[in-house]
């Protein structure tokens, strides 16, 4: 049997700290594409700010449906912005600022 060249055991490795650092960061649920979820992260983001800057009301529903995404994932991703400290939301879930 052949080893695997040094790279190789450093490119995995990496993928598997990826792995475990998501792990911890999510409570338990591994992501297996890091990047392609952060992008969603940014992607709530930036709809957020051009919301407020419209003066748009900013709620679960509308979020939803501009980002032609799922409730379920919607109210996940809102509650990982709000724990990170990127927006804020008053008692009943609508989303009042973004930094």
């Amino acid at each position: 049997m052949v080893m695997p060249h040094k790279k190789e055991k450093e490119k995995e490795s990496r993928e598997l700290q990826k792995k475990i650092d998501a792990f911890v960061a999510n409570g338990g649920a591994i992501k297996t594409d890091i990047d392609k979820l952060e992008g969603e992260y940014l992607r709530m983001h930036s709809y957020l700010e051009k919301a407020l800057k419209r003066g748009s009301l900013i709620t679960k529903t509308s979020i939803c449906k501009g980002l032609r995404i799922t409730p379920t994932k919607c109210t996940e991703m809102q509650r990982v912005l709000y724990e990170r400290g990127v927006i804020s939301m008053n008692a009943i879930g609508t989303v009042t600022g973004v930094s």
